[in-house]
């Protein structure tokens, strides 16, 4: 189980990993109102150390609320869902947001 907080925001931002030495895509970074969310683009080195293969759904949770998103992978699903829960309000950008980052 991981507690970290992600702050929801109205952001959106796509970011690709490149291995300069093979000009080949690794994985795309997308991070969508505050969510971070990776699709590598093979099999990490780590799995155990880069999140979840191919989750049956992200689950979000606010006291007795909830609602899924559910995937469909050719291969089946490999791991559970992954849960995310309200934990409450906060306003104004990510505190963890750099100054260009902050344009709202």
């Amino acid at each position: 189980m991981n507690n970290n907080k992600v702050y929801h925001s109205q952001s959106f931002l796509i970011e690709t990993k490149v291995d300069p030495t093979r000009q080949l895509v690794l994985a795309t970074t997308f991070v969508i109102r505050g969510f971070p969310f990776v699709m590598c683009m093979g099999t990490p080195g780590h799995p155990q150390q880069f999140g979840f293969l191919r989750p049956q759904a992200i689950v979000f949770r606010s006291g007795k609320s909830e609602m899924a998103l559910e995937f469909c992978w050719s291969q089946g699903p490999a791991s559970n869902a992954v849960f995310l829960d309200r934990a409450g309000s906060y306003d104004g950008p990510p505190p963890d947001w750099q100054d260009w980052e902050k344009n709202g």
